[in-house]
């Protein structure tokens, strides 16, 4: 691999620096966690209504997002690793 590809690989390893999934796994999770205070709150006895069904499925897409982020952090690690290594050879 010749000196400019090699700047190139570099170029990509800095931008993935600026994919901050941390900070997005950290809001989910946040959001998540309101959510699920909201839930807990209605009465057991309104749990089946459509305020706390709405809850409910918000909470399922938010645990959905949370799988998808770890995902998205494996894919990283794989991304910077697979660069680093076509850097070095």
């Amino acid at each position: 691999m010749n000196k400019n590809r090699r700047k190139e690989i570099d170029y990509a390893l800095e931008q993935l620096e600026y994919v901050n999934i941390c900070d997005v796994r950290n809001l989910v999770e946040e959001i998540r966690y309101d959510e699920l205070e909201s839930y807990d709150e209605i009465p057991e006895n309104l749990q089946t209504s459509p305020k706390a069904e709405a809850i409910e499925e918000s909470l399922d897409h938010l645990n959905d997002v949370q799988s998808y982020i770890s995902d998205i952090e494996v894919s990283i690690d794989e991304i910077r690793s697979s660069l680093e290594s076509a850097k070095g050879v």
